[in-house]
């Protein structure tokens, strides 16, 4: 195709030893070598870290948090493994001040599956969140610590002396009077 002969066997074309005029070798070594400009130089993009940090948490069991990822089945699509632009491509780049979430705590690393999300944001997607139910209103302990400015602790003591939901997250703090 690209026009430049070679001389070779009739048997390395019959084996296939030979199927290109070296632009094939050439254009593999380059696909091999080019790089995606997140981890040039030492200086590695939020997007790279979290990539190699989720590949870590899954597939190396010598990771301290393997246990709670790959330890427990958590796994990553097939094309993200070993494929840091796709990953990129299905995620875009990562907004100033969030990190890599999955949506669904038990779920793979999957596009449909993550998202960007804040440290709050993440902090309400945990496996371990108490998540409390009012009529139709539904949070998780943290959440509704911050709408009825109780303390989750007061809220969590409170459960956990057997009142119900409503009481510890409708009952007033009784203030002594001094």
């Amino acid at each position: 195709d690209c026009g430049v002969q070679i001389k070779t066997t009739a048997s390395a074309l019959k084996s296939k030893n030979t199927s290109s005029c070296g632009c094939l070798n050439r254009e593999l070594a380059s696909i091999r070598a080019t790089k995606h400009g997140h981890a040039s130089g030492g200086n590695l993009s939020r997007e790279y870290i979290a990539w190699r940090s989720m590949t870590q948490r899954c597939t190396k069991p010598n990771c301290d948090m393997y246990k709670h990822y790959g330890g427990r089945g958590i796994k990553i699509a097939e094309s993200w493994v070993k494929n840091f632009p796709k990953f990129f491509e299905d995620m875009g780049p990562c907004p100033d001040g969030m990190t890599l979430e999955r949506i669904d705590v038990n779920g793979d690393y999957a596009k449909d599956n993550c998202r960007w999300a804040t440290t709050m944001e993440q902090g309400a997607n945990k496996r371990n969140n108490k998540i409390l139910t009012i009529g139709e209103k539904t949070f998780h302990l943290a959440e509704w610590s911050r709408i009825t400015g109780l303390s989750h602790t007061v809220i969590h003591y409170r459960l956990k002396r057997g009142w119900t939901v409503e009481e510890s997250l409708l009952t007033p703090i009784k203030r002594s009077k001094q």
